[in-house]
């Protein structure tokens, strides 16, 4: 983990110091508002709520809603239950009423007995009553057997004060909240877009930037993250600048090596064609000369088979259009000879092929292939059974299908190799946009080359 010190851009802090810092601010705001907020709630209500001429209006209201109740019900003065229920709905009203001998005192609908009752000495007192947070004064109301004094005490400036209390600390908390969810949000809004650019990235977009302005740690993973991408970009520059060479230098050497090589096994077949008036010594190195050069020419094959096996790695290479029917005459022409001088049988079938179809190919490519599959079935084809050729559509008629199928021969079933041929063949169907694939079952072996088709017309 980085310590304190200079980040990208500026000075680096940690999360948990801004963490730390953000609860700092969260609290002081906190406590800030509720010490503001209920001060000045409080003044407000005591300037205009508890302002006496509306705490006297208050309780007249209340007087002459109790004294019509009173009148509507026929209520008594010592019926004290029927006075409870109206201060059930009045719930901030204390109800205090009686003489000098007896008080009785009603208050949230209950009744209440209590020798510390404020004593009412004169029953037409109408003065304000002072009782800490409470207003009330004293009034006369008849009953339907005697006039009685009654004092009615307003405890709603109480309620009022509890409730601005409450709801200032409530105010407050939320701030503190509030603030603590929106660093949250902020935090969890980087991690997540960090993690969206890694997902891109391992997506296989490497040139895709991560960048990040932020000097904490999700700043400093952003931006080793970026400097891991561009450390691949760099690998994958290399290695593709590495792959190019070797490729060069295969090519190279097997152009080389083939020039000389095709010379040399010309002179040699002339120096075995005209054998007379040589020593049975010579004739045997002439021989041997022919294997040795045989053997040179199989392993530039090889060799040249290996690099695009495992290291060409080639997009795509240029194609053209062309006659699927005179590509099928020239492969089979190329072929029918030679194979046909081996002991072969070939059989070219055309199955329902539209006239005028072209297929796009990369005619180095193609012969590649067809050379490696030939040259497959001759060493390990029967030569009892026909090689069929089928040229046929493939997918939808977006592709023409090429299959070779022979028979394997008995003394060959149980022959393994390195499949480098099988291989080869896929990556350069790759190349010009088809697909190649080769099967085996039982006895018999069967290869198809899928060439992306270009053209089609029915005549």
């Amino acid at each position: 983990m980085k310590a304190e010190g200079e980040g990208k851009g500026g000075l680096f802090v940690s999360l948990r110091l801004k963490f730390a810092m953000v609860l700092i601010i969260s609290a002081l705001m906190m406590i800030s508002i509720a010490l503001l907020l209920i001060p000045v709630a409080a003044r407000l209500i005591t300037q205009y709520y508890m302002e006496p001429s509306r705490m006297d209006a208050r309780l007249d209201d209340y007087i002459l809603d109790f004294s019509d109740y009173v009148a509507a019900g026929n209520i008594t003065s010592d019926d004290a239950a029927s006075m409870a229920k109206w201060s059930m709905y009045h719930r901030n009203v204390h109800l205090v009423f009686g003489g000098n001998d007896a008080q009785l005192g009603i208050f949230g609908g209950e009744i209440l007995e209590d020798d510390n009752l404020p004593v009412i000495d004169d029953p037409i007192l109408t003065d304000n009553i002072s009782m800490g947070a409470a207003a009330g004064n004293t009034y006369a109301v008849r009953f339907s057997d005697r006039v009685c004094t009654v004092s009615i005490m307003d405890y709603s400036g109480v309620t009022v004060y509890n409730a601005v209390y409450m709801g200032g600390i409530i105010t407050a908390m939320s701030v503190f909240f509030l603030i603590m969810v929106l660093y949250y949000h902020s935090q969890t809004k980087a991690i997540m877009r960090l993690s969206a650019d890694v997902e891109r990235v391992s997506g296989g977009a490497l040139a895709a930037p991560i960048e990040s302005k932020r000097n904490d740690e999700i700043g400093g993973l952003a931006r080793d993250v970026d400097t891991m991408r561009t450390t691949i970009l760099q690998k994958m520059e290399e290695e593709k600048n590495a792959r190019e060479a070797n490729g060069q230098l295969i090519t190279s050497m097997s152009h080389d090596i083939r020039t000389p090589l095709t010379t040399l096994l010309g002179y040699v077949e002339l120096l075995q064609n005209e054998c007379e008036g040589m020593t049975e010594e010579q004739v045997t190195y002439v021989k041997l000369c022919a294997e040795k050069a045989g053997q040179i020419k199989e392993l530039s094959d090889k060799l040249f088979l290996y690099f695009w096996a495992y290291s060409a790695k080639e997009e795509r290479v240029d194609t053209e259009s062309c006659d699927i029917l005179l590509l099928g005459e020239q492969i089979t022409g190329d072929w029918t000879v030679p194979m046909e001088n081996e002991g072969f049988v070939l059989s070219v079938q055309m199955d329902r092929l539209p006239a005028n179809t072209h297929v796009l190919v990369n005619t180095e490519c193609l012969r590649r292939i067809i050379d490696n599959i030939f040259d497959n079935i001759r060493k390990y084809a029967h030569r009892e059974h026909p090689v069929e050729i089928t040229i046929s559509q493939g997918f939808r008629g977006r592709q023409i299908c090429l299959t070779f199928s022979n028979r394997i021969a008995d003394t060959d079933r149980k022959t393994t190799g390195t499949h480098i041929g099988h291989k080869t063949c896929e990556n350069m169907a790759k190349l010009m946009g088809g697909r190649f694939e080769a099967r085996t079952k039982g006895d018999s072996f069967s290869a198809r080359l899928y060439l992306p088709a270009s053209h089609m017309s029915q005549e």
